[in-house]
């Protein structure tokens, strides 16, 4: 019996996870609790970008060890899946970063009711942005009624 291409297994398994911590990083997961919403609306915060972190930490992992199963020619058992899968999600692991940090970034605007953030740093001193984010909270409050 001949030996299977574990490197290529294991860079095929850690391709799926990141597909798996992508899916993850997409799920609202952190209640709304201030400006009135009283944790009856989820929305994205800061375990939502450690799942788009872990998503481009997995990827990687499958380009390397998919790219050292190319050693193993011989060996039966996949090569090239880990490589593909890992390029794609890094891909998409730096786009849901972009957009769970940005929405995590409102997430913590609304839980400190407006107090902290970047967000509230950025709006305090122009009544327009301010104005914005009054209407996006205002979009919450009526997805709930």
């Amino acid at each position: 019996m001949k030996e299977k291409n574990v490197k290529g297994i294991i860079g095929l398994c850690f391709g799926l996870l990141a597909i798996v911590f992508a899916a993850l990083s997409m799920i609202p997961m952190t209640k709304l609790t201030g400006m009135g919403l009283n944790g009856e609306v989820s929305f994205f915060g800061q375990i939502n970008v450690v799942f788009s972190l872990c998503v481009l930490v997995s990827a990687v992992i499958a380009i390397i060890f998919g790219a050292m199963s190319k050693k193993d020619a011989d060996k039966p058992g996949p090569r090239k899946s880990g490589v593909i899968i890992g390029i794609i999600f890094i891909i998409i692991g730096l786009i849901t970063f972009g957009i769970t940090s940005s929405f995590s970034a409102i997430t913590e605007y609304i839980n400190s009711d407006g107090r902290t953030g970047v967000i509230a740093e950025s709006v305090k001193d122009n009544p327009e942005q301010q104005k914005q984010m009054d209407d996006v909270v205002k979009v919450f409050k009526d997805s709930v009624k």
